[in-house]
């Protein structure tokens, strides 16, 4: 097993409003198996488009890897009882009041783990939820939206607010797989989700640096984030200011490299999958929320645009260097604000590149795919990884022409 995991056991969270989302880089155990962890989470509030979600079926008897997004629901009063079956196992439910519950004979405040209660491999990453919204005493749910995406993948309608997730499968197996630098992949395999690929299951990872042109392994990036003092809660430009009076413009661009990619919100590296493995899944997925506004932008304007507020941090964001990049297929560059499809290219997402060459990695041939600068983004894109290649930095941003057209001419 990889010893990374605990170098920042108590870590640390920066947090930077960027018009609606917050970025968060949150460096627990340098999660991901040593590569920065880097979430996204948008301001969730409603919907207002209508498109065709998934069919999510209401059920006592839960199955992963039927196809059928399925879910169970019950407001129960004190003393109820009621029992389901989770992958072939009974959970026996019973609400004594207060929050507290017996779950299989286990009394007290319910551990929303399975596990806890059915000490079974089938019950092992299942989650489910007895904390109940707004406080809602005698409330249990669990879903297959939580636990097992495969399950649900697409347009998840996630509540009567007109809440929305898009949940995609990134496609791995054995060996090598370029995959999105996400926060949650690869989790421990003790709170992994069910049948999710985590940890254990992979022996290698690596990410690219473009300043440097080399691979840096999580042992690499554990050692940088020590040198730099990202354990602590110094800000990020004081660092920056202290590397500039320093005069060491290697030790500079490496810095703003390794920062670059805890903020990119579309990174990717490689993994090595063991054999045993590959028939796990591995799922992601996007949220999205329709009330936005100039102060509260959507998913795809945050990626494309950078707030006036972080002025000062420009340099990390959206930036691509000079040479190799490492990216990932997001849905942003797919769907616009509204999850109706609007595909972005590499031309319609930079501004002021020259694109030299752009490929797509194929996880299951193992092989490379060329991919034209002008070639839209498709849905089955979503979570490949992609390399870029350009001859000078620019950067990420919205190249479209989007001006409103000029008045004829005056006869």
């Amino acid at each position: 097993m990889l010893g990374w995991r605990n170098v920042f056991k108590d870590g640390f969270v920066l947090i930077f409003m960027k018009r609606g989302l917050v970025v968060g880089v949150v460096l627990l155990g340098l999660v991901c198996m040593g590569v920065f962890a880097y979430a996204n989470i948008f301001n969730l509030s409603g919907f207002v488009v209508s498109m065709e979600s998934i069919d999510v079926v209401e059920t006592d008897n839960l199955v992963a890897g039927n196809g059928i997004c399925e879910y169970y629901y019950k407001q129960f009063s004190e003393g109820e009882e009621d029992a389901i079956s989770i992958n072939g196992e009974t959970l026996n439910l019973k609400y004594l009041g207060d929050n507290d519950w017996s779950l299989n004979g286990y009394k007290g405040d319910a551990n929303n783990r399975l596990y806890e209660y059915v000490k079974k491999p089938e019950a092992k990453g299942v989650r489910f939820d007895s904390s109940g919204p707004y406080n809602l005493e005698g409330y249990f749910k669990i879903t297959e939206q939580d636990y097992y995406g495969s399950d649900c993948l697409g347009i998840n309608n996630l509540s009567s607010t007109k809440m929305f997730k898009y949940i995609y499968e990134v496609p791995i197996t054995e060996g090598w797989n370029l995959v999105p630098a996400i926060d949650t992949v690869p989790s421990p395999c003790n709170y992994g989700l069910y049948n999710e690929i985590c940890d254990d299951d992979i022996s290698s990872l690596y990410l690219y640096l473009p300043f440097v042109k080399e691979y840096y392994s999580g042992e690499d990036l554990t050692a940088l984030a020590e040198r730099y003092n990202l354990k602590e809660e110094e800000d990020l430009i004081s660092t920056y200011n202290r590397l500039l009076a320093e005069g060491n413009e290697e030790e500079i661009g490496l810095y703003i490299s390794v920062l670059r990619r805890i903020f990119s919100t579309q990174s990717s590296n490689w993994i090595y999958v063991k054999p045993y493995a590959e028939d796990k899944k591995f799922t992601y997925s996007s949220y999205y929320s329709g009330r936005y506004s100039i102060s509260n932008p959507g998913p795809r304007e945050n990626f494309l645009m950078l707030d006036e507020g972080l002025v000062e941090y420009e340099m990390f964001f959206n930036v691509l260097e000079d040479g190799w990049n490492f990216l990932s297929v997001i849905p942003e560059m797919v769907f616009d604000d509204g999850l109706n499809i609007d595909s972005l290219s590499l031309d319609d997402m930079t501004i002021d590149c020259d694109i030299e060459s752009a490929y797509l990695f194929d996880n299951g041939d193992k092989e490379w795919i060329i991919l034209g600068s002008d070639e839209k983004f498709t849905e089955d894109m979503v979570g490949k990884g992609m390399i870029v290649k350009v001859s000078e930095e620019c950067k990420i941003g919205d190249d479209r022409d989007m001006a409103v057209p000029d008045l004829p001419e005056a006869e």
